[in-house]
C-alpha cells in the first residue's frame, strides 16, 4: 500500500483501528458504574443524589441487568460459528456477571442506587433496602 502511491490509506486504517479500539473499550453497562454512589435509607424513605424519596412515593425496588438473558445461536455445520461471534458472546457473558444494578422507582422516575454489582451483591443491597423500608423484597 505504501509503495503503490496510496500511502494515505494507512492513515485511514490507523484512524479506523483507533476508533474501533475506543468503541471496544467503552463500558456498555450504562451510566458510570465506577462513580461512587451514596444513598441513605431510613423508615421514611431514601435519600440519593440530594433527592429524598418518600416511602409512600416509592413504587418499585428492583434489580436490573440489561445484559442478562439467554442468547440463541443457530449452528450451521457447513459454516460453523465465526470466532467474532463466539468472542462477543463470551464478552457479553463476562460483562453480564457484573452489570447488575439496584434501582428504585418513585414518582414515575427510576433512580439508580448502586450499579456495577454482581448478582449476589445486588440482591443483598436490595434486601437490606427493603428491610429498612419494610417493603416486599424484589425477585
Amino acid at each position: 500500500v505504501v509503495g503503490s502511491g496510496m500511502a494515505y490509506l494507512w492513515v485511514l486504517g490507523l484512524i479506523f483501528a483507533l476508533l474501533t479500539w475506543l468503541v471496544l473499550l467503552q463500558d456498555h453497562r450504562g451510566g458510570n458504574p465506577t462513580a461512587p454512589r451514596r444513598f441513605r435509607v431510613n423508615p421514611e424513605g431514601i435519600e440519593t443524589d440530594g433527592t429524598f424519596l418518600r416511602k409512600d412515593d416509592i413504587h418499585n425496588l428492583r434489580i436490573r441487568n440489561k445484559f442478562a438473558g439467554g442468547v440463541e445461536i443457530v449452528y450451521d455445520a457447513n459454516q460453523g460459528i465465526p470466532t467474532g461471534v463466539t468472542m462477543g458472546l463470551a464478552g457479553r457473558r463476562a460483562l453480564a456477571e457484573v452489570a447488575y444494578r439496584v434501582e428504585v422507582e418513585a414518582a414515575g422516575k427510576a433512580y439508580v442506587l448502586a450499579a456495577g454489582l454482581d448478582e449476589v451483591t445486588a440482591k443483598g443491597v436490595a434486601t437490606e433496602i427493603g428491610k429498612a423500608l419494610n417493603l416486599a423484597m424484589p425477585t
